[in-house]
């Protein structure tokens, strides 16, 4: 019975890179970068933008807070000066 040695097949190898594919990758990496950056950008820009709303409506409260001389708290009531008295200006 004549022996057959089977050929072992190796799997072909792959090609060197080229620099076209080099260059593709190159591009692609930096896209994905481009986008990271903007993505960061526009998460700080949001921040940003809801911290400036916290200090205006900080400032806000402050001022509400702050009283003249013709304003006066009592009993939960604000009273405010008027030329014969004093009249109710809302609640405190």
């Amino acid at each position: 019975m004549p022996a057959t040695i089977a050929a072992s097949a190796a799997p072909p190898l792959a090609p060197p890179p080229t620099r076209a594919s080099r260059d593709s990758r190159a591009q692609a990496s930096l896209a994905a970068a481009i986008a990271r950056d903007a993505s960061a950008r526009a998460d700080r820009e949001q921040t940003l933008r809801v911290q400036q709303q916290l200090r205006a409506q900080q400032r806000a409260r402050e001022a509400a807070g702050k009283r003249t001389g013709d304003e006066r708290c009592l009993a939960g009531q604000r009273m405010r000066r008027v030329a014969n008295g004093w009249v109710q200006a809302g609640s405190c």
